[in-house]
Order: C-alpha cells, then structure tokens, then sequence
C-alpha cells in the first residue's frame, strides 16, 4: 500500500549571527558574521550577502553550511560572510537573504555597540598636614570625575554645607580616551579651617549625574598615616607597680603631646601639686622627644613615697601653662583608684613541652599568672640566680578571666632559651610582684629536674645571716616557703632598713609527712623584730606577726590577745603552695604602743578545723636584741660627667657610713673581675662612724661603659654581702632612653640616577659611642658612609649611616640589615629588601593648572598639580623641573599615596609666588620615577606669567568746608612692582604726593595726588597724569578737563501721576498724566526727556539760572498703556558737565507720601478683589486617566498681569499648571484660567489643592480657593449597582430587526456627581449607544440615584458578548462594576421552561483557581418557590459552592440563575455536571458533558517579523496540535504585564474534533525602538492538560551572546 501525503511550505525565520566581544576587538583586517535560518519546509534555501551599499559579497566570502531536521520535520541552516573589519567597527549594516520557495527574507546584520563598562566616578584628594607648612598656609583639595556621559556638568563646593562663590577653579570637561568626560575642581583651603575639622563637599551635578563626597581632616587621615590629632593633649599618667617596687617612690608623670616641631619651648610652665592646699611638688621637665607626624612631646614627673601614693586621700593636680599654643592653662587631676577587694596572683611556672624540646631548637619556659586584682604586676626572669635581659621574654597585658568577671585578671610571661641550656640543668626562676602579696613579691624556680615548680626565694647562706636556728635538722625541714614568709614579712615592716632578727628555736612536724592528707592543720611561728629603732633610739611602736602555714583547707582564722583595734591589724591572703598538695600559707601582723608591748603579753591565736585545740603562740617581750649594732650605708661616689680636656685618669670612691663602730672587708671589680680589696674600719665620734675606699681608672675605660662594682662584706669573712654597681652609663645617663632608630629606601629615581642609598637613621641623647655596621644577604658590609652626628635644637643627636644601593641589587633582591649598637642601650636591628615588584603598572602623569585669571587674584603665580594615578606598587617619586632645570622641593608639596583598588595614586602640587624665583613661568615639567618604567614618565605644560600692566583712573573730589578740590591719579592691579606718576598742566607748585604698596592679592597700586583752592579751578583749562610701568613697558595717560572740574549741585527729581489710581472701569481710552518735577542748583542749562526702556518719548530743555531753580515736565499718556505696568523714565541732563539724573515710574512703583520718608504704593488695594472658582476633578478623567485636572477661574478687573498659584499639600505646584492668557469683557471684567493635573493617588491620598490669585503690584488682596478629597462614609456614599435585563419579547423579534435595552441601576450614592460607563467585552462603548439620567433623590432622602440604559443589537447578545456597567465615584477608589451575558436567554416560544446553561472561562479556572457553572431559566409566577441544584457524574454539589439568584426583568418577567462553583481539578475530573430546577410542581435539568476526549498539551512557538520600513516589530504566539481548546494565552514585557494596545488577544483557535487537535495565534505588535533596546517579551500559554504555564521569550538579543559589564 502506498499512502502519497502533502508537505506544507514554511518560510525560513532569520537571525543575525553576532561575534563574541573576545574576537571583536584588537588589530583585525577581516572578521567573520553569520545569519541563522529556522523552521523552513522544505530543505529549500540558498543565502547571499550585500553590504551597506546594496554591493554584493563575494562568494569566496561566503560560506553556507548544510540544513539539519529537527523533530517537528523542519529544517535549520547558517551561512557566514567574511567581511572588512573596518567597516564592522564603524558600524557599517551587512544583509543577509535567504530565498526559500515560501517566501525570501532578509536580516540586518550589524555590530552591537560594547557596552561601557565605567560608570560615573568621583575622587577627592585631600592635602597632607605638612602641605600647609608653606609660608601661605593654605593648600589644596582635589576633586576629579571622570567617565561623565555628558560634558554639561557643574561641580559646586560647600563648606559645612554652606556653598561657595569663590576659592576653586574648574576646569572644561575634557573628552577621555576610555570614553566620558573628566572634569577637575581645585579649592584652596586655609590651615586654620582643615585643623578645626571643616567639611568640604565636592558635588558634581548634570541630567544624568549626581555625585557626592565630602572630606574633612577625620575622614582623610582614616585612609592615610597621616596624624589626625591636632589639638595639643595633656594627660598624667600614674606610677606602675614595678617602678614604686625598684625606686621605692612613686612617680606620676604629665605627659603634653602634639605639639608641633617649630614651637617655641620657653613659655612652657608645667607643675605638680599634692592635695587640697596645692603643695607644690619638685617637678622635672624632660626635654622634647619626636612624636612622629612632624609632633613633639615633653613629659614632667614629681616623686612621692610609695605610702603617700597608696595610702593618702590626697589628689595630685598637674597644671600645664603654654602661652601661644594653649589658650589658657589646663588643669589635670590624678589619684590612685580605690575600689575593688586586693587578690595576690597564683604563679605558676611550666616547663617546656615535650614536642619543643624534640626539634632540639629552642626551649619556652611559660610563667601563668592567675586571679589577681588590680591589674599592676610585673615580672622579671633569673638564669641562676643571674638577671636575664628584658628582650629575651615577653610579658602579656592582664587580661580579665572572664567577661564576667568585674575584678580578677590573668597574665603570663613566656621566656625562649635554647635547647642547650635546658638540657645543661640551669635553673630558671620567675619573679612575680603584686601588691596584693605578703611581701609584693613572690618567685618560682624550674629545671629539667624539676617535675613540680618549687618556689625559692632565698638561699641558705642569706638565711643564715638573719635568722639562727637552734636545730640544724629543725632548718632542713623547713621548706622554702617557710624562708620566703620570714624575708618577705620582715622586709614589708621596715621596707629598706636593714633588718635584725632575735633568734627562735623551731621545732616543728615535716610537712611531707602529711602532704596526703585531706586536712592539714597549720604550723604557726611567732614573729618579732627588734627591740629598738634603726638609730639605736627606742621605738614608739611594735609590730609583731604570725605566720602561718601548710595548712588543708583554706579556713584559717586569726585572733589577738589582748584585742587590738582593727586599723592595726593587717590580714594578709592565704597563698596556696600549688602542687598536688595545694597547702595553703598566710599571715597576721599587729602594730602596738612600745609602753604596751612592754606592760602586756600578746597571744595570736588560730583557730583550724584540723587543729582539735586552738594554737596559741605568746610573745616574749624580753627575747630581743635591743642596743644592737646599727646599719652600714654604702654611697658610691663617681666622677664629674662633664669631664672633658686632657685628664687620662679618673677617681672613684666606694663611702661607708654607720651609727657604729663597724668593720667591713671592701672591694672593687672592673666588668665582674676582683681590681682591688681592703678591710677597712669605720672611725669618728660617738654619733656617726665613716670610712671610704678610693680606685683610679682610666677616662678611657670609663667612657666605653666599663661597669665597675663596690662590694661591702659587713663584718667580713660573713654571708651579709653587699653590692653597689656604677658605671658611665647608670651615673651619667640612667635616664636615657633607648633611641629612635628607623631605616628608609631608597627611591626609584636614585635607583636611575646610580645615587641610591639605604639610611639607617639613629635619634637620640648621647649618641657619641654610638657603632652603626651594615649586613648584606647577611654578609658584613664595609661599604656604608662614615657616620655624622648631627645636634638637634631639641638638645638630641642624630647618627646617620648609609649605604650604597646599585640598580643590579634591586632587581635581584637583596636584604640591608643595620645593627645599632651604643655605650648606653642595647644593640638594636633593623632590616629592609630592596627588590624589583613581581607585578608593576605603570602610572599615567598629567597636569591641570589653575587659571592665570584665578591665580593672579592671589599671592600664587602658578599653581600646577600633577595627578599621578593607576600604579603598582606603592612606592614612587614625584619632582618638578622648569626649563629642564630642577625646582627646590620647597616649591612643591607631594601628597599621599592611596590605595584605589589594586593601584595607587597620589599627587604633586606646584606652588610658586610671584615675588619668588621663577614667578614668571615658563616649561614646567612633573617628573615621575616608578619601578614600572626604566625611563622616567613626565608630563609638560608651558605657562607664561606675564607682567601686568597697571589700571589708570583720575579721580576729582571736592571738600566744601575748606572750598578745595583734590585731583588724585591712581595706578593699580600691576605686577610687578615700580611705576612712576607725573602731571602735566595745572599750578607749577602742585606739590604732589606719591604712594606705591603691596595689596594682599599680590598686586601693587601707587597714587600721586595735590590740591588746590576753589578760586583757582576756574582759570584751569585741563590736567592730565602719565603713568609709565616698567614692567610692561606701558605709558598710560588720562585727561581732565575744565568742564569735568566743574562743582555741580545735586538735582532732586520727583515723579508723581494724575489721577493718582485710575479706576479700572474707566476703560483703555482714558488718559493718565506723568509730572517729573526738577529743582536744585546748576549753572548750566537743564534738559528733561522722557523715555521708556525701548524708545524716548520726548525731550525739553530749560535755560541755565544763576541761583535755584524749579522746573516740570509732563507725559500724557492713554490708560490702555499704563495698565501694561511699563515703565517710564524721567531723565534730566546738564548738558556741559554730561551729569545725568534719572528717576523711573510705573504703575507699581508709583507711591504717594504717608509720613516724612515713609512711602507706601500708591494703588495698593485700589481695585476690588476678583472672584475666584476652584472646580473639583471631572470623574471621567479621574477614572480613565488616573488623574485629576483641577480648573481656577478668576473674574475681575486688572487681571491682565495677575498670577494664578497652585499649592498642593503645601508645596508649590505652579510650573506644572497650564494657565490662559487673561480674557477681556464687554463689561470692561476680565476673566483668568488656569488648570493642574495631578495623579489620582495623590488625590486619593487626601491632598489639600490650593488655588491663589494676586497681583504683583498688590493692585488687590490676594483670594485663595481650597478643595480635598475625603473617604469619609458620613459625607460621601458609595453607589450600589444592579441590572435590568431586556425582556423576552425584545429578545426574540427577528434578527434583522431584533433590539433590546440593558438597565444599569446605580443607587444610595452621595454627593450626586457620578460617572456610568458600558463595555462590550471589556471594550468600551462609545456614549451615543447609551443614555445615561439626571441623579435624582427622593423625599426626606440624603442618597441620590440614577439609570443608565445600553442599546444591543441581536447579533452581540448571539455571540455571547459580556456587558458592563461600570461606575465611577469619589467615595470610590477605583471602579465599580456589575456584568451580565445574555447569550441563552433566548427560548423557543413553545419551551417556556427551557434552563441555558453558560460554561466557566477557563482564563479564570487557571488564575482564579475556580470560576462559576452557569444555569438559568425564566419564570411568570412570583408566588412558586423555586430551588437549584446541582450534581457532578451523578453525585450532590458541595452546598457552600452553589448559590442562587433572582432578577427581575423590564417587562415584569423574572429570571433565576442557579451557579456552581468549581476549580481547575474539579473540572478536569468531572465529566457531566447535571444542573436541575424545581419550582415545587415540577422538576427540569440541563446536563453538560465533558466526555472522554484525549487531552493533548500544546506545542508553543514564538517568532517575530519585522521589516526595515515597518515602525513596528511584530511578535507571533503560535500553539499547535492541543486538545481540547480550553486554552488562554498573555503577553508580559519585561516580566510585567503588557499594556500596549496591541493585537495581543488569541486569534484564530481553530479546533478539528474528528482528529481531536487545536490551533491558536496571539499576535502582539511592539515597537521598533522596544525592540532594538534589547527589552523581552514573553508569551505565556495555560492549558487544561497541566497546571503549568508553558513560557517562550524573545529579544533583540535571542540567540546571540549578551554582553554584561562587570564590576
């Protein structure tokens, strides 16, 4: 069987074929296009190529690639052209055709423009500090936008939000080579301003741009290193702990900072005070010490004892008086804070990990500080027994223990030695001090032998020299605790006396015995110190102690006997031993009256949960060692630090002094080793015993910082050792601090220039021993320059050293390493690498220039700035040439380098005064050295600074008291300076007087003036002045002449009117007459002459008169041209003198007198006001539009020039309004329109609209009109609506002639104005089809009601047409609507009982979600009860989806609609839906079936046609092959619905039942410009075969690369 079928024919669709952004760009001779051919049948197509000229392409130009099917049975193919570059870039269109047996076709193939991927910046550059340092004070701030779309954009500066007028220059917009315009602004700022934190805003403002930045020294200094504290600061500073703890004095410090580097230091005043009363304290100032920031500070410090300090009341004031810098003194207080319960640290010190100790590197031993308060500790490290160095630890800041926590801190102390000496078996103790501690000061020892820190304090031998202990094994079982509590309570009661102990027997348990114990109870020794003071005088007072220790757990109590008052008893905390045993130790001292120590015995008793009887310990008065030998002070005493000249040797003197008779062995050693020893016996009288030991040294070894120790055995041969340590150093200079030591690179240029040094600078006191050597890759280096010690006016020196750097070793990468060691400080180091960057930019260099005219208005003659920009890295050079000839870096400030993304850019301003060198211009080049750049970049602009010639006046002015007349010639703005004045004519004894002076602008001006006596001038014919410039060479002369020298007297002009306020029913014809009445004293003739700003008018002359005179002069003029408010001038000459007076009238300037010199307008409210109408928004407008159009109308007399204002909620809406032009009555009235539109939201929002009608000459008092919405329901009613259906007889004439009338009922509505409007099929009807009645209200009732009635056809309610009623009023916010199909009411005339059933619209079952089943039947009886109901396959509806209504119609028939409710899932589950209506007697139903069909989804395609001639670009929806034809389909652009008037509605659905398949076309036309712009559309298709929406989208851009811009 052979089955022959037919192919349809489809032309092809095309596509422009564009080429990616990556192969359009670059050096291109050629470039390839393509066009794409679509869905064409058959396999038919051929393409060729035109140019822009209609030429052909080659057809070795072309290439076509074969057709490929796709699935629908269609056909797709391409073809490519290759075609010139040059005229692809510029734009130049290429077509492609495609012939096709269905049709040809053809697409415009041209280049997309790239996109600029630059939106608008701004960036302000604001100075540095340091660039007001010039003698001008002042610098500038840099505002640049660049990438402008438009060159017609301002730039405006304001200050603190104010806007300026003058002190900026703007440059024209220049056209950038990356596309847009850049445009720079320059103001120049005064120091005094950016100092106090001024704002300056920089606003560059046009249609398309509004940038903003403001600048102020705060933000600035956020980006920059640049010091933003200005302001000169004072604080104190209190005491640390350490230093109360080493110098046993307290020392508070006034600390004043910020003070600049040229002050003046000798107003300076700085005191401290001590209490209420101001004591006066001994205060020291230090000299200034650098800050940075081009900053200096000084500090003054005060020392009082440590009990003044911690236990005074007392508040120390430092009080800081600097004339010049401070405005007045400033007052600071400072006082040790009080608050807060005293805890004394845990220590606790770690060995170093295991994992350390295994690398074989390094070894970190960690000392933790726990739960203290206050924060003030210190700590310091021993290496058996020997001090370690401050640099070889680290100490953290306490930290709280938790945030909780509102007291205690925690702190630790990490020390790193090597893995050698921990292995060696050193011991390593940490030194902890805190006031909290029995004694302040608490240590702990570790070694690699050590599992358990124990913690040492003193040494057997020092013990012996304090305490005897009777048992030798009493001693050995005294743990180290035990020897630490003795020292530490001793030393707490006599500080730094020497101390004296009665010996104790001790007998007590081994604590390790009991170290496994829960409960431990505590061992308590008594504790005394001597009987007598350390004069050998007796004591006033007795302090005694218990001690108590090793005791589990921490409850002891301690009590006394007999009871000693509280203030003299002190508690100290418990301190727990740590370990596994956690033993606790603690303390209790009394202080007692000698008289009672001696009268009474005093007990301590502890009371322990451990101890089953109280532990009492008595105090033996008699076991003391009274009268015991006193104390051996040492003094050292060393040479003169100012020791200078040819002295080789030097002397030093270890001083004994004592209150007994004391032998002593004395040595002296030189850096630890034994130079000299003597035991030496102290003589003199009864009172006080002295000895000294004296050792020469050499100066040399003296000046390099040999440390020379006295040690003092005291008797000899004990263990009470003494040491006292002096050298150059601690006696000349212990208060030097370590020095200021930096390292800077050298710049690129030097790199260039073969000149490039690494410095290593050192800053400090003291510097002459100072050795400064050099490493290389850590090689030494013997190539740095000699050091050079420089003294600064801060009394400082200054150590510079440098080394060559060559352009080889910064391409390679090479490390300097300076090493700084002095006699005084510890050797310090500095590094830097000089190295090429990995990745460099380049910068781009150009110069902008302040305009000669702007410039020359200052002091500046030229201000250039170089903007440098766009580089990486960092560093870089900026300097100045004139004529290839370097500029002093005096001349220019260079301003900060700022990041700006993954570059830099900075600055460079040129500054140069006139009177300076080079003032005068010429080629100025900015000079840029980078690493990015072998060869330096530079940018060059030639500026000439010409002298300026000078301006002439000669001045005439006359002293009637002395009857004189001076003539003064004045020469002014020229530079530069010297002119010379001479007068020709006149008296030969002129006597003339010269000035020349400098202005402030940088100008000069000079002036030669003489005078002579009245008598005189009339003999005088003329004088002249000659002024010659050197500078310019110029000679300028000006002449007076006799006829100038003349002494007029003032005219006094008066105008006035008749009648004085014409009245405006008068009319144009009548006339008004103008008066200018003139009087005064002339001796010339006087001519009058009338004019207006156009034309004159008329001229009279009067003849001259010997004394005063009074002349008039009168204009005539008709009403008509007076009302035109023109004005009129009255002009009075002398002709021989050319004086001329004027004085100008109008009809709103004229004024009559009311009091002397008070005038007031003489027509002022001289006509009667208009009357004004305000007429509210026509609903129609409001409705359709969305707006509402608001009429003024103004009735009244001189409306000619009136104004007609609209204020909307207050602000005025004038400019917005359309207002008429004033018409004129027979009446001689005037009437005025005006009319404002605005949207119906604002309207609806409640606005206030406002009306106001005034005269700018206040010829009547302003009226004004108001009028608002409101949705109030107690004064505006909203309508209620319902429809009366045509009768049956109307529907069921004849076709040809069948017309009926559908009735809008609209109800209950207030007030009556009210708007009816019908659509067909949501299309409007077009107002003669309908009559819509007069609002009507009947009696007694406050609601109006109306009828509006709808001609329709028969062939309209045939095709189911849908009518609406719809209905617009103000208590509405939108439109109110009732609608109604008639399409199946129409009845046989034998079936009177006939149900029609209307079928749900399946838009609104997709979007709705549900939509209504309509069935509907007419009936006569009114009295039948009638009922609806409704099945679905045979089964009842859902009661709460059914619903029934009843209406009535014209002709007394009534009709009953019965609707179900269904949504989308019921409807496509349900197959027959039954509706049935009862009326009691009888039962009728109508069914609808669905059947069975297959559903079949849609195929959806979208396409757009256009052609070069259409304006239109024309989009086609088609939806293919579906079943059944319950389809809808919408348009969205831009994913908004669409809202064009389009053919945007389904056409054509076209359905085969037999073969069960659709056909449908949405056409939408857009237009060309839409299109082109790249917006999409989308075609969007619902159909009964799924709840999804089938989407398609186009655009100009389909099937093509977008191209997007990232940023």
């Amino acid at each position: 069987m052979v089955t022959v079928t037919s192919v349809s024919t489809t032309a092809p669709t095309l596509f422009p074929l564009i080429p990616p952004l990556e192969n359009d760009q670059g050096s291109l001779d050629e470039i390839t296009i393509g066009c794409l051919a679509k869905d064409f049948m058959p396999n038919s197509v051929t393409f060729s190529w035109n140019n822009q000229n209609n030429a052909t392409i080659d057809a070795n130009k072309i290439k076509s690639f074969p057709a490929l099917s796709n699935t629908a049975g269609s056909f797709t193919s391409s073809s490519q052209a290759v075609v010139p570059y040059n005229d692809w870039q510029t734009y130049a269109p290429f077509f492609c055709k495609a012939s096709h047996p269905a049709g040809n076709k053809e697409v415009r193939v041209v280049r997309r423009a790239i996109p600029d991927c630059h939106d608008p910046e701004m960036i302000i550059r604001a100075p540095p500090l340091k660039a007001f340092e010039s003698s001008y004070l002042n610098s500038t701030i840099v505002c640049r936008v660049d990438y402008l779309p438009t060159e017609k954009t301002t730039i405006q500066w304001l200050k603190d939000g104010q806007e300026l007028n003058s002190g900026f220059v703007t440059t024209k917009p220049v056209l950038q080579g990356s596309g847009g315009y850049s445009i720079t602004s320059e103001l120049i700022v005064l120091k005094s301003e950016w100092v106090t934190d001024k704002a300056f805003t920089c606003n560059a403002e046009s249609t398309k741009v509004n940038l903003t930045q403001t600048v102020n020294l705060q933000s600035f200094c956020k980006g920059s290193d640049e010091n933003c504290d200005t302001k000169v600061k004072v604080e104190t500073i209190p005491p640390t702990f350490a230093d109360m703890y080493q110098t046993k004095s307290a020392k508070l410090t006034c600390r004043v900072s910020n003070i600049p580097y040229s002050t003046d230091f000798k107003p300076l005043n700085i005191t401290w005070t001590q209490g209420s009363d101001r004591k006066p304290l001994e205060t020291t100032v230090s000299p200034p010490r650098e800050q940075g920031s081009s900053m200096l500070y000084v500090e003054a410090t005060a020392s009082v004892c440590v009990e003044e300090w911690n236990n005074s009341q007392d508040t120390f004031n430092c009080k800081v008086a600097f004339p010049g810098l401070l405005p007045q003194p400033v007052d600071k207080s400072l006082k040790k804070p009080n608050g807060g319960t005293q805890y004394p640290p845990s220590v606790y010190v770690l060995p170093p990990p295991p994992e350390e100790l295994a690398l074989q590197e390094t070894a970190t031993v960690t000392c933790l500080m726990k739960d203290f308060y206050p924060n003030d500790f210190f700590v310091k490290w021993m290496r058996n027994q020997e001090p370690i160095g401050a640099a070889e630890y680290f100490t953290s800041k306490a930290t709280k223990v938790s945030k909780l926590s509102t007291e205690q801190y925690f702190a630790y102390s990490m020390l790193t030695i090597s893995e050698q000496d921990w292995n060696a078996g050193d011991t390593f103790t940490c030194v902890v001090g805190h006031e909290a501690l029995p004694l302040q000061i608490t240590q702990k020892t570790v070694d690699k032998n050590t599992e358990e820190a124990d913690l040492h304090v003193l040494s057997k031998a020092y013990l012996d020299g304090i305490v005897d202990i009777d048992d030798d094994e009493g001693l050995q079982n005294l743990s180290s605790i035990l020897s630490t509590f003795i020292i530490l309570f001793l030393v707490s009661l006599f500080y730094s006396a020497t101390v004296t102990v009665i010996k104790f027997s001790l007998t007590f348990d081994l604590f390790s015995s009991l170290a496994g114990s829960q409960q431990q109870p505590p061992s308590v020794f008594p504790l005394r110190p001597c009987c007598s003071s350390a004069n050998g005088l007796p004591q006033d007072t007795i302090t005694i102690a218990c001690l108590i220790m090793e005791y589990l757990p921490d409850s002891a109590k301690v009590t006394w006997e007999p009871h000693v008052d509280k203030n003299n008893q002190k508690d100290f905390p418990p301190a727990s031993r740590g370990g596994s045993s956690g033993h606790y130790t603690t303390s209790s001292q009394v202080t007692v009256s000698a008289s009672n120590f001696q009268s009474q015995v005093y007990t301590c008793i502890v009371k322990h949960p451990a101890a089953q009887v109280d532990i009492r310990k008595t105090f033996d008065k008699k076991r003391c060692t009274g009268g015991s030998l006193k104390p051996l002070q040492v003094h050292l005493l060393t040479p003169d630090c100012n020791v200078h000249g040819a002295e080789t040797s030097l002397e030093l003197e270890c001083f004994l002094r004592s209150l007994s008779h004391w032998k002593a062995q004395v040595e002296w050693l030189r850096n630890e080793k034994v130079m000299k020893k003597e035991v030496v016996t102290l003589s003199g009288d009864q009172e006080q015993y002295f000895s000294s030991y004296q050792l020469s040294i050499s100066k040399e070894s003296w000046d390099k910082g040999d440390r020379y120790t006295c040690r003092v055995t005291n008797p000899p041969n004990s263990q009470n050792v003494s040491m006292y340590n002096t050298s150059k150093c601690e006696a000349c200079y212990s208060s030097v601090q370590q020095p200021l030591i930096s390292i800077t690179k050298p710049s690129y240029r030097d790199l260039l220039e073969g000149s490039a040094r690494v410095i290593c600078s050192v800053v400090g006191s003291h510097l002459e021993h100072t050795q400064v050597t050099w490493q290389v890759d850590g090689r030494p280096s013997q190539e740095a320059s000699l050091e050079t010690v420089q003294k600064e006016a801060s009394r400082n020196q200054e150590v510079m050293s440098t080394h060559l750097v060559s352009l080889a070793q910064w391409e390679q990468g090479t490390r300097f390493t300076c090493k700084v060691a002095g006699l005084c400080y510890e050797e310090v180091t500095r590094e830097v690498r000089i190295q090429r960057a990995a990745e460099t930019s380049k910068p781009s260099v150009a110069i902008s220039r302040a305009y000669l005219d702007v410039s020359l208005k200052s002091t500046m003659g030229l201000i250039l700035i170089c903007d440098t920009s766009g580089f990486a890295p960092k560093e870089i050079s900026i300097s100045w040439k004139k004529n290839n000839l370097p500029l002093n870096t005096t001349l220019y400030d260079n301003g900060p380098v700022m990041p700006a993304g993954k570059v830099y850019s900075t600055y460079s301003i040129l500054k140069i005064g006139r009177d300076e060198a080079g003032g005068r211009g010429g080629s100025y080049t900015c000079v840029v050295h980078h690493s990015s750049s072998r060869e330096p970049l530079t940018a060059t602009e030639k500026v000439s600074i010409a002298p300026q010639a000078p301006a002439v006046e000669l001045l005439q002015s006359v002293n009637r008291e002395a009857d004189t007349v001076m003539l003064k010639c004045v020469a002014y703005n020229y530079w530069p300076q010297k002119v010379t004045i001479k007068w020709k004519g006149g008296p030969p004894n002129k006597n003339a007087v010269f000035l020349e002076e400098k202005v402030a602008d940088g100008t000069f001006r000079a002036s030669s003036h003489f005078t002579i006596p009245f008598d005189q001038w009339p003999e005088l014919e003329s004088n002249s002045c000659e002024v010659v410039h050197e500078g310019t060479g110029s000679r300028i002369v000006r002449n007076i002449s006799r006829q100038d020298w003349l002494v007029p007297t003032a005219l006094t002009l008066t105008l006035s009117t008749e009648p004085l306020c014409p009245s405006p029913h008068l009319g144009d014809n009548t006339t008004i007459v103008l008066l200018c009445s003139t009087h005064g004293y002339s001796l010339e003739d006087i001519q009058v002459s009338w004019e207006t700003a156009q034309k004159g008018l008329k001229t009279e002359t009067f003849q001259k008169n010997s004394g005063r005179f009074y002349t008039s002069s009168n204009l005539t003029l008709p009403l008509g041209e007076w009302n035109k408010l023109q004005e009129y001038t009255c002009k009075v000459t002398q002709p021989e003198t050319s004086k001329i007076s004027r004085r100008t009238i109008s009809k709103c300037t004229a004024y009559r007198a009311r009091l002397v010199f008070c005038f007031l307008p003489a027509c002022k409210d001289s006509s009667p006001p208009p009357s004004l109408y305000l007429l509210k928004p026509p609903l129609e407008r409001l409705f359709t539009q969305q707006e509402a159009l608001f009429t003024c109308l103004a009735v009244g007399y001189e409306l000619d020039h009136a104004r007609l204002t609209w204020l909307v909620d207050g602000l005025n809406h004038t400019k917005d309004a359309t207002t008429r032009v004033a018409k004129s009555h027979a009446n001689h009235t005037q009437s005025l329109q005006s009319q404002l539109a605005i949207t119906k939201e604002i309207w609806d929002s409640g606005s206030k609209v406002q009306c106001i009608v005034s005269h700018p000459c206040s010829l009547f008092e302003s009226m004004t009109r108001s009028i608002g919405s409101t949705k109030d329901s107690s004064q505006a009613k909203a309508p209620s609506l319902s429809l009366v259906v045509p009768s049956l007889a109307q529907l069921m004439q004849p076709t040809s002639q069948a017309v009926a009338w559908l009735a809008c009922e609209v109800s209950g509505f207030s007030p009556a104005d009210i708007l009816v409007r019908w659509k067909k099929n949501n299309t409007s009807v077009d107002p003669s089809e309908y009559i819509t009645g007069p609002p009507t209200t009947g009696d007694g009732q406050p609601t109006f009601t109306t009828q509006s009635i709808l001609k329709i056809p028969a062939s309209e309610w045939e095709s189911r047409v849908l009518y609406t009623c719809e209905v617009g009023h103000e208590s509405l916010t939108d439109m109110k609507d009732i609608s109604k199909n008639l399409y199946g009411m129409l009845l046989s005339v034998s079936d009177k009982t006939a149900i029609a059933m209307e079928l749900p619209s399946f838009e609104d079952l997709f979007l709705n979600k549900s939509a209504p089943l309509t069935c509907r039947m007419p009936f006569e009886n009114k009295t039948t009860n009638w009922t609806v109901s409704w099945t679905m396959d045979g089964e009842p509806a859902d009661p709460n989806a059914v619903s029934t209504q009843f209406l009535k119609e014209s002709n007394s028939t009534s009709w009953i609609y019965g609707q179900l409710w269904v949504n989308l899932t019921e409807w496509k589950a349900t197959v027959k839906f039954t509706c049935s209506i009862n009326n009691g007697q009888e039962e009728m139903k109508e069914d609808f079936d669905r059947g069975n069909a297959t559903v079949k989804p849609p195929k959806v395609y979208l396409q757009h046609q256009s052609s070069k001639e259409d304006l239109n670009v024309t989009l086609l929806c088609l939806a293919r092959d579906f079943y059944p034809g319950e389809i809808f389909v919408k348009w969205q652009e831009e994913n908004k619905e669409v809202s064009l008037k389009s053919h945007e509605d389904a056409h054509g659905l076209k359905c085969n039942h037999e073969k069960q398949r659709c056909s449908l076309i949405s056409i939408l036309e857009i237009p060309r410009s839409k299109w082109s712009m790249g917006i999409s559309y989308t075609c969007l298709v619902a159909h009964i075969s799924s709840e999804n929406i089938i989407t398609r989208r186009a655009d100009s851009y389909s099937g093509k690369m977008h191209l997007s811009c990232t940023t």
